[in-house]
């Protein structure tokens, strides 16, 4: 699959960003594992070819469409698209940003106080298979990927492991156990190398506490995304559905004005 980028983009993370976003699509298998290089050098761009691999020959024209879309939302993330301003520049500030503006959580927060949390946020290295946290365990902070595939894994101690989804470029983990203080509700582990940007509950408390309006409108997001990894979503009706959302949003609005020590707030 090709790809050019602005020859600005330095060749190693260009390849980097690629790899980890063919290794998004849960079909696109981990061993072995994609990998991106560069193929020619333009007068201002450098082409690459980004190879991966699946187990089998079904259904590989809606996988290459996932992997090309991956491919697209971790270079835009990242500015690394051709159609970004920045152009391939990779300055820590700015790219703090616009990896909290894509996290669906903080993309409707004003630009201000996203860029707030973005100076909030520290750097964390993970290795292939390095736990970055387990079900049941106290949670204290968010974290953001910046390059790389996390895996998130269901099932606790003494039950059966099951690989529920990959996250990459963008996207969020932790954020429940983060703002509510409850157990973390899965295991989540480095699929490939990553870099991840860890907001604390030190960090994030005085934002809350500056800001505790913001407290509704993340209750209602943290239950839509709950609904929609439920199991039993797809046997409920829309209106028990409905009525789920807004139980879930009420439990986790008051648990996140008591683990912030927030005034009583509207769902």
């Amino acid at each position: 699959m090709p790809f050019t980028l602005d020859a600005r983009v330095h060749p190693g993370l260009a390849c980097r960003a690629l790899a980890s976003a063919a290794l998004k699509p849960r079909a696109v298998l981990g061993d072995p594992a994609p990998e991106a290089r560069g193929k020619a050098l333009r007068d201002r761009s450098i082409e690459y070819e980004l190879a991966y691999w699946v187990d089998g020959f079904a259904g590989m024209d809606d996988i290459a469409d996932e992997v090309a879309r991956s491919a697209w939302i971790t270079l835009d993330s990242l500015g690394f698209g051709p159609w970004s301003e920045q152009g391939g520049a990779h300055e820590p500030a700015q790219l703090g940003r616009r990896l909290v503006a894509a996290v669906d959580l903080f993309e409707h927060l004003d630009p201000e106080l996203r860029a707030r949390i973005a100076a909030a946020l520290r750097p964390r290295l993970l290795e292939a298979g390095e736990v970055l946290m387990r079900a049941g365990e106290a949670g204290s902070s968010v974290f953001i990927v910046e390059i790389g595939v996390l895996e998130v894994v269901l099932g606790d101690e003494g039950s059966a492991k099951r690989p529920a989804a990959r996250r990459g470029t963008g996207d969020s983990v932790g954020e429940m156990s983060r703002l509510t203080g409850q157990p973390r509700m899965a295991t989540v582990v480095a699929l490939s190398d990553c870099r991840v940007l860890e907001l604390s509950h030190e960090a994030m408390s005085p934002i809350m506490v500056d800001n505790p309006e913001i407290a509704g409108g993340l209750s209602h997001l943290m239950a839509q995304r709950r609904l929609s990894n439920a199991a039993f979503a797809a046997e409920r009706t829309a209106e028990e559905k409905r009525a789920a959302a807004r139980n879930w949003s009420k439990q986790i609005l008051a648990d996140m004005v008591a683990f912030f020590g927030l005034p009583r707030c509207r769902a």
